[in-house]
């Protein structure tokens, strides 16, 4: 009686099939982590477009109102601002939407030099005082952006992205004569040394 060669095979998997498996579970992973990367640098473009665009907006609002305005820089957020009677106020939801407080997604952050000099958005001593006692005044508000009802503003460097395992970052620079470039993305740590630029 003959066998047939079929039977005569063990129950298991070759090496072969190991392999091709193998192969094609590495193809989706590495899909899914492209995925997700781009989904993150997409997110990333469009809160670098919509600052650029913001920032325009308030130098012609600025100009068209013949008011002062300001733009004040946090690690994770940013807030227009005008000069009311020598005082800086937040705009209100209820003046100009577009130049609400905004606050960046998670893992987004800022960094601005300004005139040569880097921003440091660490808590300092004092305001840590006025958060502890809530009876005690505010520190007054201050932009470091200037944008005047002349058109111009002083001239910075912001930079918006992600600093971490993967870095990416846009880079928004503006002049004195109103002029506002955006560029990137840059795949590089944001991180810069005192007196160098990006």
């Amino acid at each position: 009686m003959l066998v047939s060669p079929l039977r005569n095979r063990s129950a298991g998997f070759s090496l072969l099939e190991l392999i091709i498996v193998l192969v094609i579970m590495g193809v989706l992973v590495a899909s899914i982590t492209i995925s997700i990367n781009d989904t993150r640098g997409d997110k990333l473009h469009f809160e670098a477009r919509r600052l650029t665009a913001r920032l325009s907006l308030a130098l012609d609002e600025a100009v068209l109102t013949n008011r002062e305005l300001g733009l004040e820089v946090e690690k994770d957020l940013y807030r227009f601002l005008f000069l009311d009677e020598q005082k800086w106020q937040v705009i209100g939801s209820g003046e100009e939407r577009q130049l609400v407080e905004q606050k960046l997604p998670e893992g987004m952050e800022l960094q601005l030099q300004v005139d040569g000099l880097f921003s440091q958005f660490e808590q300092t001593e004092i305001n840590k005082m006025f958060k502890e006692d809530e009876e005690a005044m505010t520190p007054a508000l201050r932009p470091q952006i200037y944008l005047m009802s002349s058109g111009e503003l002083n001239p910075f460097i912001l930079v918006i992205g992600y600093d971490d395992e993967t870095p990416i970052y846009y880079q928004i620079e503006a002049s004195y004569d109103g002029k506002i470039n955006l560029s990137g993305p840059t795949r590089e740590s944001m991180s810069f040394d005192l007196g160098k630029q990006l």
